[in-house]
């Protein structure tokens, strides 16, 4: 993959970001816990060597996996930003050896950067990333990031596997975009009904007004009539009634956006990281990070 001009970069992993899948282990924070202490359950995937490099995620503490980093060497980790703030709050978690159930102890040499793996609207959590070359399993995912369109190079990927060991078949082949579309599946439904809700709410709110206005011309014929026998215009009549309608749509207006200011606030948790004001900021940092094309190859 990697001499194919179109890729950038090329990786393992067991668990792609945005799939459905989620991998938890059960962790000491120390090398020798004490008997009867209890492990922390923390999430954690599998990764090459060159992962984060793919997936432009920066180590901002100590040091990235490398190809001297085997099964027959000693155990190798990294770990999150958010992991190394909760368990070794004010000091360097590179360094700091953590241990398993079964007895495996297991060194950090690195701490990366938070980002979004289970779905784009999480909060920054602990995350333990075990090296591949130490502790990987028989099914792996390749993640393969392009200069193009992934989608367009699906075809010629798939064509460089077969060409590498035709007895390897990919399960499944797709792209980082398409698997945060599957993630967004849920929110983008609820938005969707509560976009046909508050279209019949404005359906029934404008109905509601004209219900209004027409009842208060009903009322003032009468006076309307003695307004024209005095000299009244058609026009300065029409733009009376709408001049007083228009101060109650104000009212109302003025009203529904205090409501939507509050209601937002409460509803930030489904705006991914932002603000219930646009943020620019904020939509150009998620289209860099979303926009990037992968390509993700299932094998077993």
């Amino acid at each position: 993959f990697r001499a194919l001009p179109e890729v950038e970069a090329v990786t393992t992993v067991n668990r792609t970001p945005f799939s459905l899948n989620v991998n938890n282990t059960e962790l000491f924070m120390t090398a020798n816990p004490e008997a009867g202490a209890k492990p922390q359950t923390i999430e954690n995937t599998e990764v090459g060597t060159g992962y984060f490099e793919t997936m432009q995620v920066p180590i901002i503490e100590g040091r990235d996996f490398t190809p001297q980093d085997r099964a027959d060497t000693p155990l190798v980790a990294i770990v999150s930003q958010a992991m190394a703030r909760k368990f070794w709050p004010g000091e360097s978690a590179v360094g700091k050896r953590v241990s398993t159930r079964s007895g495996r102890v297991i060194e950090i040499v690195g701490v990366a950067k938070d980002y979004k793996v289970r779905d784009v609207g999480e909060s920054a959590k602990p995350y333990f990333y075990f090296d591949r070359l130490q502790s990987g399993g028989p099914s792996t995912s390749v993640m393969v990031r392009t200069k193009g369109d992934a989608a367009s190079l699906l075809p010629l990927l798939r064509n460089e596997v077969a060409a590498l060991n035709p007895d390897v078949i990919p399960f499944q082949v797709t792209t980082l975009s398409d698997e945060v579309n599957h993630s967004l599946v849920p929110v983008r439904a609820s938005a969707l009904i509560l976009g046909a809700f508050g279209a019949f709410a404005v359906f029934l709110a404008a109905l509601g007004l004209y219900g209004v206005v027409a009842y208060s011309v009903s009322r003032r014929t009468r006076e309307i009539g003695v307004r024209v026998a005095l000299g009244a215009t058609p026009s300065g009549i029409l733009k009376q009634i709408l001049m007083e309608g228009s101060r109650l749509i104000g009212v109302g207006v003025a009203i529904g956006i205090a409501g939507a200011a509050a209601v937002g606030r409460l509803m930030q948790s489904l705006l991914y990281g932002i603000s219930s004001v646009r943020s620019e900021e904020h939509t150009s940092e998620l289209q860099s990070r979303f926009g990037i094309s992968y390509a993700v190859f299932c094998l077993k």
